[in-house]
């Protein structure tokens, strides 16, 4: 329905051109992602954590033991 809504906009003559253009970014942003943003300013390293909750389970475990 979002994306229904977002392509009216974009077609509709009626509609202010700001919001014509703002409903076809946000359909690229969706289809084709946003360009990458290079860090920029500071002198420290990026630091990226990544965390993962495991269950315990392997993913082939049918539950017979």
């Amino acid at each position: 329905m979002a994306i229904r809504t977002l392509v009216a906009i974009a077609k509709s003559k009626g509609a202010q051109a700001a919001a014509r253009v703002s409903a076809c970014a946000i359909i690229l942003d969706r289809g084709w992602g946003k360009p990458e943003q290079p860090h920029v300013g500071g002198d420290k390293d990026i630091v990226v954590k990544i965390r993962q909750v495991i269950d315990g389970k392997d993913d082939d475990d049918d539950g017979k033991s």
